[in-house]
């Protein structure tokens, strides 16, 4: 976010590789938000402009504001693992409570990162309509790994079976039953 340039670059890119923007989603973490917030919502309203979602990650680990969170046009909130490693401890599932109630307040979407076991998923299960991510529902794996995994269900488009990446992709759990 401290390239000026980054949302025409990335945009650049999908029409570049043929990849409709609206299958895009980054994420930012709260750092990036203190440079210059000016040139972030710039580049977060272009980049939304084109269809690209964003998500704030890692919320409520103590960088972004409340006032950012409110004024910059971001459509996720991403709560931090460390939350739900600790949910039945201390606090945990009251300050979860309070970000899912500002996410809902916000009309944004709430993923929760780091569900690791059932008993995890459960407990966010009473909590609401929040998308889930986690080692429950799968571990990084390579491209190829992904490739493989997606062709075998049927999933890949003649577009889609020609990567040459051979990067680290997560399994991002936009299609899994909500937690």
């Amino acid at each position: 976010m401290r390239d000026r340039w980054f949302s025409q670059r990335l945009l650049k890119l999908l029409v570049e590789h043929n990849c409709p923007a609206q299958r895009l989603e980054i994420e930012i973490i709260g750092p990036c938000l203190h440079k210059n917030i000016g040139m972030v919502r710039s580049m977060i309203s272009s980049l939304r402009n084109q269809g690209v979602k964003v998500s704030l990650d890692d919320f409520g680990t103590g960088y972004a504001s409340l006032s950012q969170l409110r004024t910059l046009p971001l459509d996720r909130i991403k709560i931090d693992r460390s939350f739900f490693r600790e949910l039945n401890y201390r606090d945990s599932g009251k300050i979860v409570d309070a970000i899912v109630s500002l996410g809902n307040g916000l009309e944004m979407s709430i993923t929760a990162e780091g569900i690791e076991n059932e008993a995890i998923l459960e407990t966010l299960r009473q909590m609401g309509q929040l998308k889930g991510q986690g080692y429950l529902y799968g571990h990084p794996e390579p491209t190829d790994g992904v490739i493989e995994r997606l062709r075998g269900q049927g999933r890949l488009s003649e577009a889609g079976e020609s990567p040459k990446d051979s990067g680290a992709v997560t399994d991002e759990l936009a299609d899994q039953p909500r937690a």
